[in-house]
C-alpha cells in the first residue's frame, strides 16, 4: 500500500482551521430554542467537553505519528529483504552457470573415455 508523504507545512493551515472550526462548534451549542423567546442563548461549552476533544484529537495525531513511523520502518524491512533476495537470486544464476559448465567438462571427459574404450576393445579384438 502506498501512502501519501506530505509536508508538514501543508497541515498546519488545515490543523488550524479544523481547531477553529472545533471550537466554534462546541461554543455555538445552544439550548432549544422556545416560541417566545427573542433569540436563543448560546451555552458555554462544558470545559471537560473541550477538554476531552483536544484529548482525541491528540490521541488521533499521535496515532497517525506512530503509524507513519512503523510504515516507514516496513517500507525499510521490506527494501532491505528485496536487496538480499536479490543477492540470493545472483548467487543461485552463478551456482546453475558452474553446474552447467561443470556438466559439459563431464560430457566431454565421458566422450574421450568412450572413445578410449572403442579404441581397447578394438585393440583387444585385433590382439585375439
Amino acid at each position: 500500500m502506498n501512502r501519501p508523504q506530505h509536508h508538514p507545512s501543508i497541515w498546519r493551515p488545515w490543523l488550524g482551521w479544523r481547531l477553529a472550526a472545533l471550537a466554534l462548534g462546541v461554543l455555538s451549542v445552544s439550548a432549544p430554542a422556545q416560541e417566545n423567546s427573542p433569540a436563543p442563548k448560546p451555552v458555554e461549552p462544558l470545559p471537560a467537553v473541550v477538554q476531552e476533544k483536544i484529548r482525541q484529537w491528540v490521541q488521533a495525531k499521535k496515532q497517525r505519528s506512530a503509524e507513519a513511523a512503523d510504515w516507514e520502518a516496513e517500507k525499510r524491512s521490506l527494501a532491505d529483504l528485496n536487496e538480499l533476495r536479490r543477492k540470493e537470486i545472483t548467487q543461485i544464476d552463478e551456482l546453475i552457470a558452474a553446474a552447467g559448465d561443470r556438466l559439459k567438462d563431464a560430457e566431454k571427459q565421458r566422450g574421450e573415455l568412450l572413445a578410449e574404450e572403442e579404441s581397447l576393445r578394438s585393440w583387444r579384438a585385433s590382439v585375439e
